[in-house]
């Protein structure tokens, strides 16, 4: 399937949703570094509002060059209902809201507290990444990969502040090699790197840190222009002593998976055209960007254990200013139903996980906090492809020592709500199933919907989305809410 051909009748869902307002007092803020537009993507950012009270928001454009700021949307979205904006789309020409071939950052401002995702579709692959609230100094990455003639990513940084950031990225790799790049963004500026053309490293996996003087937000695109899969992630806010990757799947239920077509040459660090698509495969890279060797001991959590929580485990020393990996499968895990990843270490690390399957693949940097809220602004089931060409997953992880009382909304666009109970016990790893729910698929042939998790103690949730039919999947932590803790205060495993 071409990118001009891929089908986005969840995008076209989305326009009528769009009600006009004029509110000032747009106090919250959500963002996400990354947006392009040419006439083979299509993009849109679907927003949630899980609140009592209608909530007025503005989605501007910040670009890397020329002319700064476009407001592309403005509105008012009902209480406990997901609206969204259509930022462009392939199957429309002339529909796009942004300026085409220029790279942009994304920036939600909003009266209430809102979820929002980024849903962009180019090249027969999928990337979705929640926007986030969170700005800060540092941010880690665990999965860099220089592969020159396979690969293509590119690290992209937005400047929030009304003063220019001085921003440096270094790689660290496995081999000890440590490589630094440096440039300035200006206020509410877009910028980053094409990393196979800006870092001067060996071939291989690599860790990398961004740093700045001033807090900024950055993330990772990552295209496989061989395999034609890919994936964008948020970074992680520095390193930590405990974090959690909510799924690696043995099994491989997205499509059969023969290849997609793909094509252009975007100047972005967007990749040229590229066919087939390799076997399932799973990485876990490490990066220590401290001064001391950290020990890091792996922890494979079952998702459906009984007596046995943990099915394999494994402690590495991962050197000072260094990257590590783990092949997942070399590591022989029996696991029927998948399993989640649990990591302490001794001193503040970063890990990812790369996950490669089907149609498409999805990355994600270990969650480092607990939180007794998670809002999640998109989601998609079809009653006609449910568990079939649609799979979508929440995982709700217990860390503490204490059972959870887990409640899961779900908020429609046209007002109506559902909801399902649960009691976790301490470690307990639920895989809420959302194509396999017959209240949620009742609600209609096609439902749009956004999530929220509570809990009465912190849990960690994740949602993993996969549509063979729109090129793939992606898989999302999430936005954090009401009582915020590091993992490793409440983690007992």
């Amino acid at each position: 399937m071409k990118p001009s051909a891929v089908r986005t009748g969840h995008i076209d869902a989305l326009e009528s949703r769009v009600l006009m307002s004029g509110a000032d007092d747009l106090n919250h803020h959500l963002y996400y570094p990354e947006g392009f537009s040419s006439r083979t993507i299509s993009e849109a950012v679907p927003i949630t509002n899980p609140n009592d009270q209608a909530a007025t928001y503005e989605l501007w454009a910040r670009y890397a060059t020329g002319e700064r700021d476009q407001l592309i949307s403005s509105g008012t979205i009902a209480p406990h209902s997901r609206a969204g904006v259509v930022v462009t789309n392939a199957r429309r020409d002339g529909s796009s809201l942004t300026r085409t071939g220029v790279g942009y950052a994304l920036e939600l401002r909003s009266s209430l507290p809102l979820a929002a995702n980024l849903s962009h579709y180019d090249f027969g692959t999928a990337i979705g990444e929640s926007f986030t609230n969170t700005t800060s100094t540092e941010w880690t990455f665990g999965d860099g990969v220089k592969d020159s003639t396979n690969v293509r990513q590119a690290l992209v940084v937005y400047n929030p502040n009304n003063e220019e950031a001085h921003v440096t990225l270094t790689a660290f790799t496995e081999s000890g090699q440590v490589v630094s790049v440096t440039k300035s963004i200006d206020a509410l500026r877009r910028g980053g790197w094409n990393l196979h053309r800006a870092l001067d490293v060996s071939e291989g996996l690599y860790g990398i840190r961004v740093t700045s003087d001033v807090p900024v937000v950055a993330a990772l695109t990552h295209y496989d222009i061989t395999e034609q899969r890919g994936y964008g992630s948020l970074g992680q806010a520095g390193g930590a002593t405990a974090g959690y990757i909510a799924s690696i799947d043995p099994e491989d239920n997205s499509d059969d998976g023969t290849p997609d077509q793909g094509g252009g040459n975007d100047d972005d660090g967007t990749p040229d055209q590229g066919n087939g698509r390799a076997n399932r495969r799973a990485t876990l890279g490490i990066l220590n960007a401290g001064d001391a060797p950290a020990t890091v001991t792996l922890k494979f959590v079952d998702r459906e254990h009984g007596d046995t929580v943990v099915v394999a485990q494994r402690t590495l020393t991962v050197a000072p200013g260094s990257h590590d990996k783990v092949d997942v499968a070399s590591l022989g895990i029996v696991a029927d139903e998948g399993f989640g990843v649990v990591y302490e270490s001794d001193l503040p690390v970063t890990m990812a996980a790369s996950v490669f399957r089907g149609n498409d693949a999805v990355g994600v940097e270990a969650t480092a906090i607990a939180a007794t809220t998670w809002t999640f602004g998109e989601g998609f089931m079809s009653a006609a492809r449910a568990g079939l060409s649609v799979f979508e997953d929440l995982y709700v992880f217990n860390p503490g020592s204490t059972s959870a009382n887990v409640t899961v909304e779900f908020f429609l666009g046209d007002g109506r709500t559902y909801s399902i109970s649960d009691s976790m016990d301490s470690l307990k790893i639920e895989d809420f199933e959302l194509h396999d729910l017959p209240g949620l698929i009742a609600l209609g042939p096609a439902s749009y919907f956004g999530l929220r998790v509570t809990s009465t103690v912190p849990v960690v949730a994740a949602f993993e989305h996969w549509d063979s039919v729109l090129g793939g999947g992606f898989a999302t932590q999430g936005l954090a809410g009401g009582a915020i803790v590091p993992l490793a205060e409440v983690l007992v495993l």
